[in-house]
Order: structure tokens, then sequence, then C-alpha cells
């Protein structure tokens, strides 16, 4: 992750193959949720959202506006294999799919609001138009399991998202790795989807698979292949360069509207413009979101208090350092202090305690967050500073107390030396008359020795 200098945007478009469908169809058919999660799609998003936020990551959702033409076979399909598979098949038939569908986003898009992350809709796909942003250079990246990502213009494409505690992972695609490793540009891999198959062909052209496909592109080389599939038609046989090719034209061209000119306006004409909107994230509004998860999610509002906090401080610290724009806004929270520091996944952090703007009541726990110490340093340094000289107090306070014990401690060890000495000075120097009879017994004993000894 590079030092937070701009925010980085990433799409998560709603398609039938894409995260965001997947995020709420997964949620839906997780059957430990059912019955005891209200709405897991949209918790599920949240959750999601709020993980990839606090990695610093810029989110922008794209959703899908009218489907081509073209596509109604393949989501028709679809939406059979989802009656087919989902267990509670009655609500589906009463509603069609795609209905509920957008029941669902609507929802999504109102918790997305009160987070204060933008989407916007396509003309057509939304991968088209996330693709079309990435080449512009507005975005950095679409996140996105549809491959035909690349075939719409994407340069980066990631794949497989998973927040998995044991396993978390994110599978990275460059359009100049598929370039320099596999000799595919982006015309070649719209003309391997027309042979191959793709959501506007599904079957692609009978018996034509991927290594004949890749033989054919090597025995192309320089040749643009979709030029050469326009003239098929209009050539003669001793004109094909080899019979690999002549194969591929003979079955390819049992397709009467092959090579599919719709098809390939549809990859490499962009409907979409550049958007007027602005993309980047906008403040949190915290009552916003207190209603619409205690209307959707039977949150409290405790609850909800506790989870939005830590996305309202981080928006709050970057548009401070100037990763989003500054623009006019409520001051909902301020930090009040830092309560400790700790370390989390080995980030060091400050433990802050903030407080409502409009009022000068203490905070409750709910108003607790961790923070990064080196952007809550950049933003509140005289936090940070009066922190600081209460722990060099506290430390230089917890010293002298040491002091203090480490003396009581030595002068308790010297206490049974003192006592000795006392002893000893109560001692009479004046024998008792037994001692004196001990005494002399003792000497007349000791004294034939003495002489004894001396002789």
């Amino acid at each position: 992750m590079k030092e937070q200098q701009e925010v980085r945007f990433f799409f998560l478009v709603d398609n039938s193959k894409t995260p965001w469908d997947l995020w709420i169809c997964e949620s839906q058919a997780v059957k430990q949720m059912q019955g005891n999660v209200i709405k897991p799609f949209l918790r599920n998003l949240f959750f999601r959202v709020n993980h990839l936020l606090q990695l610093g990551i810029g989110l922008v959702f794209v959703i899908d506006g009218c489907p081509p033409k073209m596509k109604r076979d393949t989501i028709r399909k679809r939406l059979n294999h989802a009656h087919r598979t989902n267990d509670n098949i009655g609500d589906w038939k009463k509603q069609p799919y795609r209905n509920r569908f957008n029941i669902f986003l609507r929802e999504c898009c109102c918790l997305l609001e009160s987070l204060g992350i933008p989407y916007i809709e396509s003309c057509g796909e939304a991968e088209a138009y996330a693709a079309f942003l990435n080449a512009q250079g507005i975005v950095d990246a679409c996140l996105t399991n549809d491959g035909d990502a690349f075939l719409y213009g994407a340069k980066k494409i990631y794949r497989n998202f998973t927040m998995d505690s044991k396993d978390p992972h994110v599978e990275s695609y460059n359009i100049k790795d598929i370039e320099n490793q596999i000799k595919l540009n982006r015309r070649h891999l719209v003309a391997f989807a027309l042979l191959v198959g793709c959501d506007y062909l599904p079957k692609g052209v009978p018996k034509i698979g991927v290594e004949t496909t890749l033989k054919l592109f090597k025995i192309f080389g320089e040749k643009d292949a979709l030029s050469r599939f326009q003239e098929w038609r209009s050539m003669k046989f001793f004109e094909f360069l080899t019979p690999v090719e002549a194969n591929v034209r003979n079955k390819a061209l049992s397709l009467p509207e092959f090579p599919y000119e719709e098809i390939i306006k549809e990859f490499l004409v962009p409907k979409d413009k550049l958007p007027t909107k602005d993309l980047h994230w906008k403040q949190p509004n915290i009552k916003k979101f207190q209603e619409i998860t205690a209307e959707k999610l039977e949150w409290t509002q405790e609850y909800a208090l506790k989870k939005i906090i830590p996305l309202v401080t981080k928006w709050t610290m970057l548009e401070i350092i100037g990763v989003i724009p500054s623009r006019h806004h409520d001051e909902y929270i301020i930090p009040e202090k830092i309560l400790k520091t700790r370390i989390k996944q080995g980030i060091p952090c400050f433990e802050v305690k903030w407080k409502p703007s409009d009022t000068t009541d203490e905070s409750d726990e709910n108003y607790i967050s961790s923070e990064e110490q080196e952007i809550f340093r950049k933003c509140y340094p005289y936090i940070v500073e009066k922190f600081s000289q209460c722990e060099i107090s506290k430390y230089q306070a917890e010293n002298k107390e040491s002091r203090k014990k480490n003396i009581l401690v030595q002068k308790k060890s010297m206490q049974p030396i003192d006592n000795l000495l006392l002893d000893l000075e109560k001692l009479s120097l004046v024998p008792s008359k037994l001692n004196e009879t001990k005494s002399c017994r003792m000497e007349s004993f000791l004294l034939p020795l003495v002489n004894k000894h001396k002789i």
C-alpha cells in the first residue's frame, strides 16, 4: 500500500458475475445466516466496505444500466439457473429475479449514501463503464470477476477478492502482462471471445477451442485478427495462410452473422462519457446511517454509532491532510484525548477517545477508535504532545514511587541488623551471681588445660 497521498479508486460493478452481486447472492445463500441475520446482503456489504476503507482504499460502485439486447439469452439462462439452485424458489417465482435484485440494489445504494461512498450508473454494462474510466486513468483498477473488462479496455483487474481471516487474498491481472507474456492485446481478446465464447456469444464458434485459437493468432503474427475475420467472407481458398486458418474460417462462417460486428462494436466503442459527478469519498452521515441500520438491520443506535465512528474519524483525518479534497462539512466529532498506545495488525496505533463537537459533555465508550499513529500525529499534533507529556509525567511519578519503594525495602532489610545492635546494647556488662559461679567453674576447668599446654 502506498503512503496515503491519494485516494485509490477501485470499481465494484453490479453484474451477475461480479463482486457486488456475489456479495448479495452469497449472503442470501449462506444457510447459517438465514433466520438469524436480517438482510445478510446489506450487513455483508457494510463490513466488506468498512474493511476496504480502513485499508485506505477508495471505492466507487458502478451500477448496470440497460443490458444490450445481445445479452438477453445469457441473462435468461442465469435467471433460470438461479431459480433452480435457490431453496426459496416460491418467492423468486412471484417476482422476477432482476426486479428482486433491484430492490436489494436500492437498499445497498441507500447504505452507501449514508457512508458517503459514491456510485454511478452506466449507460449499458457496468464493467464497460468501469473499464472505460480505468483506461482513461480516472481509476486505478476494476474489482470484478468478469474477464470481459479487459475487452472493454480495462488496464488492471482484481478478481476473487476475499476477506477470509485465515486466507485473505485477491488476484491481480494486468493487461501489460498479458501482452508481454501471452502476446495478446485488447483486439486479440475480442477476437478470442468471438471464437471461444463470451456473454454475447456464449457458445462461440462450434468445435473451436482455446488451443486452436491460440495457434491461429500465432499464424497471424502481426496481422490484426479482427480485420482478418472481416476479410474471410470475401477471400478465396488459396489466400488462406494455413490449413488451420481455413478450418477455423469454414466453421466460423457457418454462423451467418460472423464476425458479429455488433459485438465488436460493443467491446471497442464506449457508450459512456467521463462523469461530472465528484467520485471522492464524502463525509459519512452518522444520523442517516443509524436510521438505515435501525430500519433495515434492526441495529441499536449505540451499536450503529460504534461501527461508523471509525469511518468518520478516518474520513476526517484524510480530509485534514489533504488526501480528500476539502469541502464544507459538518464537524461531527473531535478528539478528546489519547487513552493508550497499541499495536494493531503490526501498525503502531493510538486508542483515541472522541466527543461530539456540539457538546461539552464527556463522550461514552462508543466514541473510542484505534487510529494509526502516523496520520493521527499529522492531524492532531497537540493531542499527541499532551499525551506524551502525560506519559512522561506518569513515568516520572512511577519512577519516584519506585524509588520510594526501593528505599523502604532497603530499610526493612536493614532492620534485623539494627535490632541485633539494640539487643547487644541492652546486654548487661555486670554478670549476675549465677553467671559468676558458672564463670569460676569454667575457669577452674580450663586452667589445668592451659597449664598442660604450656608444659
